[in-house]
């Protein structure tokens, strides 16, 4: 990762969230994107590839309805490093 790819703003609505929330961030270069969520104990629960996005700003909806109640990690992973990171509270 170059620090090109970063991003800064990383953020989730509504949040804590039902059935979606958005996920809203912003590449500062071309990058090849995944949206990973995890668990409380760290297991994988989501792997989301968005292809190669264009700078800019970028929203995605995440569907949650699958998910138990409880708290998630969610990172966005641009040309294979992680570039933000975000908690997520899931509600019945």
């Amino acid at each position: 990762m170059t620090f090109s790819d970063a991003t800064e703003a990383l953020t989730l609505s509504p949040n804590p969230a039902q059935a979606t929330t958005q996920l809203t961030f912003e590449l500062l270069s071309d990058a090849s994107v995944i949206v990973q969520v995890s668990d409380a104990t760290g297991r994988l629960v989501m792997d989301l590839p968005l292809g190669t996005l264009a700078e800019g700003a970028q929203q995605r909806t995440l569907g949650l309805s699958d998910f138990d109640a409880g708290v998630y990690e969610v990172s966005v992973v641009a040309n294979g490093a992680v570039i933000g990171t975000t908690r997520l509270l899931k509600q019945q």
